[in-house]
């Protein structure tokens, strides 16, 4: 397995990585953690579904994320917040700056959803957000 620590990430971003790690493991799902440099790319063994994940705590490398991360092959992005404020100012971001195309392949929440969900209640809801063609969460 790679470093779980990529570079100058704080022990915040590397913790919330590890969470997030372990949440979908225990959800069944394969993980790697930076692969391609995406914090976490997330396998579903039983569907043929790829997703990344990245741990955001500000504005200024998402739009290079998203790129990277959909060059990758991903089907979706899910971008974890720290705060209710950074997920709407990454939402006014996103809305801005990238193709309507890919903003229902982009699910975008905080870090409270962890608190009270799975990785599979996550996934469901970034394929229903999907669907739904909606930005937020």
């Amino acid at each position: 397995m790679k470093s779980v620590r990529r570079g100058r990430e704080s022990d915040e971003h590397v913790m919330l990585k590890l969470r997030l790690l372990h949440l979908c493991r225990k959800a069944g799902y394969i993980v790697q953690c930076e692969e391609g440099n995406s914090d976490l790319v997330v396998c579903n063994p039983r569907k043929r579904d790829i997703a990344c994940i990245e741990v955001e705590r500000s504005v200024r490398h998402v739009c290079n994320n998203l790129e990277r991360d959909f060059a990758l092959g991903c089907n979706r992005v899910i971008i974890v917040t720290t705060s209710a404020t950074l997920k709407r100012r990454i939402e006014e971001l996103l809305c801005r700056r990238v193709w309507a195309t890919f903003l229902n392949r982009i699910l975008v929440i905080t870090t409270d959803v962890l608190n009270d969900a799975s990785a599979s209640d996550i996934f469901t809801q970034s394929v229903m957000h999907e669907q739904s063609g909606q930005i937020s969460a």
